[in-house]
């Protein structure tokens, strides 16, 4: 009997783990994203900016 208790909370804790695996992935990832986002301050650089037609076709992703 007591095996089997052991067994069963092995089990239920290796559950939730595998359950709180992909929360974690998925807000990982998001904070990841939203460094990437955001521009850098203006003092490194700030926003893109196209100055030319050819710049603004790149980084529009625009395929004329």
């Amino acid at each position: 009997m007591q095996l089997a208790r052991q067994r069963r909370a092995f089990h239920d804790a290796s559950t939730m783990s595998l359950r709180i695996l992909p929360a974690l992935v998925l807000a990982s990832a998001s904070l990841h994203a939203a460094d990437l986002y955001f521009p850098p301050p203006d003092s490194a650089g700030g926003w893109r900016e196209a100055t030319t037609e050819k710049a603004c076709r790149d980084l529009g992703g625009m395929d004329l």
